[in-house]
């Protein structure tokens, strides 16, 4: 789940930045919503006898926070290298087909993220476990509307070992499990399983189904041609 980037244009009426392109990163610092967001403001100091240093102030079309970039901009040929994000961006942005798929999940996603960089890590471990299974389900439900009664009411472990039995014949599905059960009930059960093995099992899960929905797109491109020639 890697950062990345965007090219904008500010308009401020500014004559110095205004028509200016620069790279900011697609995810808003405190909602991580992908986002075309609104520049508000920008002041440019002046670093050294080759760069200006621009400061740039975003708000995010999401959650409505305001997030600060840098940038470094030659004197010379006015060329503009992004160099930081305040809020400090994590590797925690949501890959657009999850977000679009599964905004509550997004959701979820974000505050447990959010929880984990505040080092609040019962609250992290049980929103990363929540928004496991609302992915789980809403892609379950996509997959086998059929099913919706019995889906709803299965825990995530019962979800895991039916449906995603390629992965959880290994010890996934039953690590996934002990890990909630450390911190969502009261007594302990499995006391070996620790916080970044919670999170190396759901990023199995979570990339799983990021695939999944990345292979369908083709086929149904596919589909569509094929009866559109009958």
């Amino acid at each position: 789940m890697a950062i990345e980037f965007q090219a904008i244009s500010t308009t401020l009426d500014i004559a110095y930045f205004d028509g200016v392109t620069y790279s900011i990163p697609k995810q808003c610092p405190h909602c991580y919503v992908w986002m075309i967001p609104s520049t508000i403001d920008a002041k440019k100091l002046s670093y050294d006898l080759h760069f200006d240093m621009n400061f740039l102030s975003h708000s995010c079309v999401g959650c409505k926070k305001s997030f600060v970039t840098t940038h470094f901009r030659k004197t010379s040929n006015n060329s503009i290298t992004f160099h930081s994000v305040y809020p400090e961006m994590t590797n925690k942005a949501v890959p657009i087909i999850i977000a679009e798929f599964s905004p509550q999940f997004a959701n979820i996603y974000r505050q447990a993220a959010l929880a984990e960089n505040l080092d609040q890590i019962e609250l992290a471990t049980t929103g990363y476990r929540m928004a496991l299974e609302i992915l789980v389900k809403d892609y379950l439900l996509a997959e086998f509307p059929e099913q919706e009664e019995q889906i709803k009411y299965y825990s995530l472990h019962q979800c895991l070992t039916e449906y995603f039995q390629d992965i959880s014949n290994s010890v996934a599905a039953h690590v996934v499990k002990s890990l909630s059960n450390d911190y969502v009930h009261y007594v302990k059960k499995h006391t070996h399983a620790g916080f970044e093995e919670l999170k190396f099992y759901f990023e199995i899960f979570v990339n799983d189904i990021e695939t999944k929905l990345k292979l369908k797109k083709p086929i149904i491109k596919k589909a569509n041609i094929l009866s559109s020639m009958s």
